[in-house]
């Protein structure tokens, strides 16, 4: 797992200076911290920090060459069939010089072409310099686990693993009120745009190709029609499987534990694997929200070394800050804090660790889901009814209004606020946002791609889920752990428990008592019925609890949103904003969510717009 970076200029006679090529490394040297390289040829340059997991030797240093010399690569990332293709391309006569997965990429891209980066699988963003054609190519993998940003100016093309390292200008301007919006609605923008005017996301299955004065992206990769049925009871040996190639490592693998079942599969097969293991796990002082109890008994039961830390509410607060510095974003899920401090923790004992994200956005596994599939039968009822009911329902029984809300909606709409924290037009009010349609387009447009594709209404669902919400989370997770020089791993979302999941027909995932139904079977044989069918967990935060009290973290709160500068800024109502928290503090209304994405709008414009941000 690595940074990397590199620019190709527009005017072929301007060289690429070692020292840009160095402040980009500097930024990005939380992600590498055991090596460093730079490339330079004319108008191109490429640099790379390395945090070492296979072949810990200089022979996997980069950028590094191909053995025709036309090729120069920085990659970012693991790619799990890497043995396999070696040996494919070794029938082909290939030799190598390294164990490492780099090189195989290298030789695999002159045997076959950019085109054949299509048998890659696992995690990875890459970046290949064609001294042939004088051409760079960005690819990223399929889900969007590896993070790829770049920008387009006059001067030529940036691209970088962290926004933070791409060039900062001046005049970029703020964000429109309709994308301040979509983030306050979802805590993440759909598509390739970004909060930082000007900065650009390639998006997952995307490939990036530019000679510094024009840019094509095409995409690589999208899912396709399983050609037979899988059946769910082959679920348990599909994950056992993912989860052995993704121990592959030249340094020690743990798993970050929650106390859902998701992480619990995937630590039950490390142990299997692993004749000693180490688990991870946030604890919290409120006890309605701690659940190491559970992640203890996963543990217990598999005999691993438990290690458990516990953040308290100052701990959290004091955290904030650093997260949103390294994210270069508002904190799209509140427990980024304590998934930071935890792989700080991990870090001191390990380099890798496994996780159990993507299996809810594979399996159907969030409750919202239930939802869009109890809205098909409101459709038939008055649509103004049934929001004016949902109005009168949003501040004491948001659940309830929400799927009122999705019953007085077209199948489009219902699936695009499925994963709404904040009502669309209550996130529009507070960014002066006119156009309530246009927070919503982006979304309403990956849905409608799905359902070109012969996707039924909630496939469809699924596959905006995987787009939007799960990109988010793997932003998270990536960005927190390689602040630590942690490389986190997803073997849920291996490419073979991805064909098996959407293999298998939808009934057999999902109904209207139960999500997630083939993982909770899993966890059923391995742990008993009472855990796997327990309320979903995940690394949780009390913030509404907290914004009642007294503590730091409601004095921080009425701080971000009351000290004049957010109105002055205004990317928000800050009075509106300040009404919200009295209402909440009151007991009115539940204000938790709006208020967490008003104050983290406000920190993230100090720490990466007013420049106050800082890692230490």
């Amino acid at each position: 797992m690595c940074g990397i970076g590199g620019v190709r200029y527009a005017d072929e006679a301007r060289a690429v200076s070692e020292d840009r090529l160095r402040e980009m490394q500097r930024r990005l040297a939380h992600r590498g911290p055991d090596a460093s390289g730079t490339w330079t040829e004319g108008p191109a340059g490429l640099c790379h920090t390395r945090l070492s997991i296979l072949d810990l030797s200089e022979r996997g240093r980069q950028p590094m060459a191909s053995p025709s010399g036309r090729w120069q690569i920085s990659y970012n990332g693991e790619v799990y069939n890497y043995r396999a293709l070696r040996r494919e391309l070794e029938a082909c006569g290939r030799r190598f010089a390294s164990r490492s997965d780099t090189e195989v990429i290298l030789h695999l891209v002159e045997e076959r072409g950019i085109g054949g980066l299509a048998a890659l699988e696992g995690m990875f963003a890459i970046a290949l310099y064609d001294r042939e054609r004088r051409a760079l190519h960005l690819v990223r993998d399929r889900l969007g686990i590896k993070p790829l940003f770049w920008c387009e100016d006059s001067e030529g093309v940036s691209f970088a693993s962290e926004p933070k390292a791409l060039p900062q200008r001046a005049d970029a301007g703020k964000p429109s009120p309709a994308r301040i919006a979509e983030y306050l609605a979802f805590r993440h923008l759909a598509g390739e745009e970004s909060l930082l005017p000007g900065v650009r996301t390639l998006v997952p299955g995307h490939r990036l190709e530019t000679d510094g004065r024009s840019v094509r992206i095409e995409c690589w990769w999208r899912p396709g029609r399983a050609p037979a049925p899988a059946a769910a009871e082959e679920t348990g040996a599909v994950v056992s499987a993912a989860v052995r190639r993704q121990l592959v490592s030249d340094v020690p693998v743990g798993v970050f534990l929650s106390g859902g079942i998701d992480s619990a599969a995937v630590a039950f097969d490390a142990a299997a694997a692993l004749p000693s293991l180490s688990t991870f796990t946030v604890g919290f002082e409120e006890a309605g929200w701690d659940e190491s109890a559970r992640a203890k008994m996963v543990a217990d039961a598999l005999g691993t070394k438990e290690h458990t830390i516990r953040l308290g509410q100052a701990e959290y607060v004091a955290g904030l800050r650093r997260a949103v510095w390294h994210l270069d974003a508002p904190l799209n899920h509140a427990h980024s804090v304590h998934l930071l401090a935890l792989s700080r923790f991990a870090r001191e004992r390990i380099t890798v660790a496994l996780t159990g994200e993507g299996s809810d956005e594979l399996f159907a596994g969030y409750p919202r889901y239930r939802i869009f599939l109890l809205a098909r039968r409101l459709r038939a009822l008055s649509p103004s009814l049934l929001r004016s009911a949902a109005r009168r329902l949003r501040g004491t029984r948001p659940r309830w209004a929400r799927l009122l809300e999705a019953g007085a909606a077209d199948a489009a709409t219902a699936a695009a606020i499925n994963s709404a924290f904040v009502p669309i037009d209550e996130a529009a009010r507070l960014a002066g946002a006119a156009d309530e349609s246009a927070v919503l387009a982006p979304r309403r447009a990956l849905y409608a791609d799905a359902r070109a594709r012969g996707e039924g209404e909630t496939e469809a669902l699924l596959s905006l889920e995987r787009s939007t919400y799960l990109v988010s989370l793997l932003q998270r997770m990536d960005r927190m752990s390689m602040a630590a020089g942690l490389e986190c791993r997803v073997p849920l979302l291996d490419e073979g428990v991805l064909a098996h999941a959407l293999a298998l027909p939808l009934r057999e995932r999902i109904d209207l008592r139960t999500t997630k139904k083939p993982v909770r079977a899993l966890a059923e044989r391995r742990f008993g019925r009472a855990y796997a069918f327990a309320p979903k967990s995940g690394f949780g935060v009390p913030h509404g609890e907290w914004l009642r009290s007294q503590g730091p973290y409601a004095s921080l709160v009425e701080r971000l949103l009351g000290d004049g500068r957010a109105a002055r800024r205004g990317l928000f109502d800050a009075d509106a904003a300040l009404r919200l928290l009295a209402e909440h503090r009151s007991g009115v209304r539940d204000g938790t969510e709006p208020l967490w994405g008003l104050a983290n709008l406000e920190l993230w414009a100090r720490v990466c717009l007013d420049g106050e941000g800082s890692p230490a």
